[in-house]
């Protein structure tokens, strides 16, 4: 969904927005495919598990990344964007079910592909769904932000955070509605939350020098990490915890690598154009007949048939390739979209 017309991007933000993308593999790439480091691991190959809640520590901001950035610019629903959007995502599991269809379909010769197509797991494109909330709901939260007085947005805000770190976060399954941050109603409070960061903080922020925002984020990724570690070493199972999109230092790292973008001057066409397409790499690698049983694999084999060294260049030119693809793949779906809606609209005249 692309709440900024191409002629208005902002190539600051849209190289958040692919790195957030890039985040998303590497995160796809540790915990998910790699699991979580355990008390073991920490003692055996020490070196490779900090490694390992290192990576996860800096990726796990992707998400909320690309929340707050639908916040910061607010989403201007309409139905053109939210059927090309649907027309995005069908694009990339047709392609899927093409390729499986000629070269594996055994694969999808069962009901439970059908369902996946039509993402009627709850695992089937999480945030897809969830954010198809946060759209058809952003109109109402739009209206909140504009008529609420600075004082209820902010109240609102601060009530919602704790609720959802009580919740949310130290008892992960509290409530099922929020589901420890994979769920439209936080994102619903990430976007109220860029949203009240642009409209009334802003100045106050731009008083601040860009190095602490750079210092305090490196510092939070690296608290994370180590304190995952420690936990682990001490045979505290509760690692993964600290990684949830709902830990507060978690929705503080990822709003603070938002402020430090936005203080960011730049205009590249080419970042512009990558941008535009980069959500395609998310609908082409996570797809649940793909995500796990091939990318997840590829990777843990990676792992365990090559040095550390090897494995890192290796995932590093796997995850470049698949991002590449998808963006070319992308770039045939938005010429046959424009096809489509140039034949619509001559079809009207």
């Amino acid at each position: 969904m692309k709440e900024i017309p191409i002629k208005k991007r902002e190539s600051n933000f849209e190289l958040l927005r692919i790195i957030a993308m890039l985040l998303v593999m590497i995160t796809h790439a540790t915990f998910l495919s790699l699991g979580i480091p355990t008390h073991e691991d920490s003692i055996s190959t020490p070196y490779n598990s900090f490694g390992i809640f290192l990576s996860q520590s800096f990726s796990t901001v992707c998400v909320n990344i690309f929340i707050l950035l639908s916040g910061w610019f607010g989403i201007k629903a309409n139905l053109k964007r939210f059927s090309e959007f649907i027309f995005q995502l069908f694009f990339f599991t047709s392609i899927i079910f093409i390729g499986f269809y000629i070269f594996s379909p055994n694969v999808i010769a069962n009901t439970d592909a059908l369902l996946t197509f039509f993402m009627f797991h709850s695992s089937d494109y999480w945030f897809v769904k969830a954010y198809i909330g946060l759209y058809l709901f952003s109109p109402i939260l739009n209206t909140f932000a504009e008529r609420a007085s600075q004082k209820q947005l902010g109240y609102f805000l601060i009530s919602f955070f704790i609720f959802q770190t009580i919740y949310g976060w130290l008892s992960i399954d509290g409530v099922q509605w929020i589901g420890g941050g994979y769920s439209a109603v936080s994102f619903f409070f990430l976007y109220l939350a860029a949203r009240y960061t642009r409209q009334y903080l802003l100045p106050d922020i731009n008083k601040i020098s860009q190095s602490i925002y750079i210092s305090s984020y490196i510092s939070i990724v690296l608290f994370i990490a180590i304190l995952a570690f420690i936990v682990t070493r001490f045979g505290l199972p509760i690692a993964g915890r600290l990684f949830t999109y709902t830990n507060p230092l978690v929705l503080l790292e990822s709003l603070l690598l938002l402020i430090i973008f936005s203080r960011i001057s730049i205009k590249s066409k080419i970042i512009n154009w990558v941008g535009i397409s980069c959500f395609s790499v998310y609908l082409l690698h996570a797809n649940e007949l793909l995500l796990r049983p091939y990318y997840g694999k590829i990777i843990n084999n990676l792992s365990v048939t090559e040095s550390t060294e090897w494995f890192l260049v290796f995932t590093m030119l796997f995850i470049l390739s698949i991002f590449l693809i998808s963006i070319l793949l992308d770039k045939v779906r938005i010429a046959i979209w424009n096809i489509l809606i140039y034949n619509s609209f001559k079809q009207q005249q």
